[in-house]
Formats: structure tokens, C-alpha cells, sequence
């Protein structure tokens, strides 16, 4: 599960090759459990806000939501690439609720194209290497 979320990490930059299902669900869970984790912390650390030190928590979670950005809009490009559409249609994200219908779809849509093994983007996204 990690190594999915790494490698979503590592390819952060890249657009042209597929993501699985299995990418985005896991990536997802890792995602929503750092938040979580952040969202603790620092709330437990409001007390030090309140005695006039500075929030650290608060800006670490401001940096790494800038930073993951980056990697979640390349991760729904690749899946839609899996999916056999083009990334264009990551665009949507930028309208509200629209942006969550999408996200939902590329967790849960079951892809056709994804048995055949190769798609215009590419080859299946179980098949390829991926180096940490």
C-alpha cells in the first residue's frame, strides 16, 4: 500500500502514463489518514497557539497540501489515461462539487480498457516497473 503511494509521489510530474484503481484508492486512504493525522496534531497544539507560540502544525499542513497538489492532479490524469479519456477532463476538479463527483467516479469506475493491456496512453498499469 505504501509502495502505491510512493510511487504516485515519485511520478508526481508525470502525465503520460496510466494509473490503476488500486493507485488512487490507496493513495487516497494514505491522503485522508495524513490529514487526519495533521488535523490532530493540531488541534492538540492549539493550546500553544493560545499561549502566543506559533502554530507549526498548521504550516506543515498548509505545505504539504500545496505539495500533494501536484501529485493528486497527476494521479487523476494517469487513471483517466487507464481509463482510455484524455486528462483534459481533470479540469473539472476546478469546479465545486463537480470536483468530488469525479474523484468518486475515477475510486470506484470499473475500466473495460484496462483488461485488454494497451490503451493510446499506453500499457496496463499493473505492468509497469516502478523503481523506489
Amino acid at each position: 500500500m505504501q509502495t502505491r503511494y510512493f510511487n504516485s509521489i515519485k511520478n508526481s510530474l508525470n502525465f503520460t502514463n496510466r494509473s490503476s484503481r488500486e493507485d488512487i484508492v490507496y493513495y487516497t486512504i494514505i491522503h485522508i489518514a495524513i490529514i487526519i493525522l495533521l488535523e490532530l496534531c493540531s488541534s492538540l497544539f492549539d493550546l500553544e497557539v493560545k499561549l502566543g507560540f506559533p502554530n507549526v502544525v498548521g504550516y506543515v499542513k498548509i505545505i504539504y497540501l500545496f505539495l500533494i497538489t501536484f501529485t493528486t492532479l497527476s494521479l487523476v490524469v494517469r487513471r483517466l489515461h487507464d481509463m482510455n479519456k484524455t486528462g483534459f477532463y481533470s479540469l473539472l476538479l476546478l469546479i465545486p462539487l463537480l470536483n468530488i463527483l469525479l474523484y468518486i467516479y475515477l475510486l470506484f469506475a470499473h475500466t473495460k480498457d484496462n483488461h485488454k493491456g494497451v490503451n493510446k496512453y499506453g500499457k496496463r498499469a499493473d505492468k509497469l516497473k516502478y523503481n523506489i
